[in-house]
């Protein structure tokens, strides 16, 4: 069976529901209202924007809205789908139309136990362990309504998300970027939520309500984490002092300093929290901000700092201490304004605090009016251009740049 149907005054868009047997009612005037089939059903529809999306099923029920006047020729015009139901083994399909000069998008495919097509507001709500594939991503949850106008997919209840081939450098996806938003590593990446958006248009995909991204021991939990698979950048943010956005990053490791550079330090994990955080694959770079935190709070093995922001820089691609891995590693980290540090008994404050996770050192600085100090309860209170807090060994070197340096030592009782 073929039609046409016209959303007020937009593009006539053609449709076609077929079955292997069909079972029509008709009402006043011979007009079409109810079909039943069975065996290899089908709804193929062309949208407006010209997406070819179909549905297909063991069964099919389908009900028609009363056909409209024609205005061309003042007729009774073409019946138009007010509902159907697909049971069985459902697939859905939606192909954009391709841009001129670019190439052909990658289809959306779903599969699910049953799908309700609502005519008004143009849903398709799947349901009966759904599951959809778009590109290298592949999602699943209790219910998952799909937009025939827009093409765009909400999922509700338990979302859980995978990129398999995440940083892998293909994913043989026309019209999709190499793999998924990852964390910098080689190997799949996953997402767990409460709800979820995926843009079909432009690959963007939001995941809402307890959101938790991780690939192997890298980890963002916010509750808002957005992913643009296009640009392959990453963002998380919070509206809650309660609820900061949460980050656990492994730091590399390396030669141990001094006499035992012979050995080699392990690598640590780096936890980070503030009010929001932004990442990009193609810098390896993540940027956490304070937000409605007020603060940014990063954490190691041997110190914790606060300030303004913090940035993070990732090993590049394939360089991290543990072999074959795939692990994404932190070559260093920059936390910049109102720094303060604290180790043990140790507090000292600076603009600028780098992190190097290789040696596992921190090098603090200040301005020219406000030089970097740290204090110590039992050794006194020490200032320089540039403080250097070595956490393997809790010692503390003061490099003056050719001025003057201030110590003050106070002896214990």
């Amino acid at each position: 069976m073929t039609g046409e149907s016209q959303r007020g005054k937009g593009a006539v868009s053609p449709s076609r529901l077929s079955a292997d047997e069909v079972t029509g009612n008709f009402g006043l005037g011979s007009a079409l209202t109810a079909m039943n089939g069975v065996g290899h059903a089908s709804i193929e529809e062309i949208t407006e924007t010209g997406t070819r999306q179909t549905t297909s099923g063991d069964r099919v029920e389908a009900h028609f809205a009363a056909p409209a006047p024609s205005v061309q020729h003042g007729t009774e015009g073409e019946a138009q789908i007010q509902s159907a139901t697909v049971e069985g083994h459902v697939v859905l399909t939606q192909q954009p139309p391709a841009k001129p000069g670019a190439p052909p998008p990658a289809t959306l495919r779903a599969t699910a136990g049953r799908a309700d097509y609502a005519g008004e507001g143009e849903w398709l709500h799947l349901t009966v362990n759904p599951r959809v594939e778009d590109g290298a991503l592949q999602l699943t949850a209790d219910k998952v309504d799909v937009s025939r106008a827009s093409g765009d997919a909400f999922a509700h209840g338990n979302v859980k998300a995978s990129w398999t081939d995440a940083g892998a450098g293909g994913n043989g996806q026309p019209g999709r970027p190499a793999g998924g938003v990852a964390l910098g590593g080689q190997g799949p990446s996953h997402v767990v939520s409460a709800e979820a958006q995926l843009r079909q248009p432009t690959g963007e995909a939001t995941f809402r309500g307890k959101a938790r991204l991780w690939q192997q021991g890298n980890s963002v939990a916010a509750p808002v984490i957005v992913l643009d698979r296009e640009r392959q950048t990453l963002m998380a943010h919070t509206t809650d002092a309660a609820d900061p956005v949460r980050a656990v990053l492994v730091s590399a490791g390396g030669a141990a300093p001094g006499k035992d550079a012979a050995k080699t330090n392990q690598p640590s994990v780096i936890r980070v929290r503030g009010g929001d955080l932004n990442y990009s694959d193609v810098t390896r770079r993540a940027v956490m901000h304070s937000g409605v935190l007020g603060t940014v709070t990063a954490e190691t093995g041997t110190a914790t700092s606060t300030s303004d922001e913090v940035e993070v820089a990732l090993l590049p691609a394939g360089k991290n201490s543990s072999k074959d891995s795939g692990q994404a590693q932190v070559d260093h980290m920059t936390a910049r304004g109102h720094v303060v540090l604290t180790s043990e008994d140790r507090r000292g404050t600076g603009e600028q605090l780098v992190y190097t996770g290789a040696t596992g050192e921190y090098v603090l600085t200040g301005t020219a009016a406000v030089p970097p100090k740290m204090s110590d309860p039992a050794r006194g209170t020490v200032s320089g251009e540039a403080l250097i807090f070595h956490g393997r060994d809790d010692s503390v070197s003061v490099e003056g740049g050719g001025q003057k340096t201030r110590t003050q030592t106070t002896a214990p009782k």
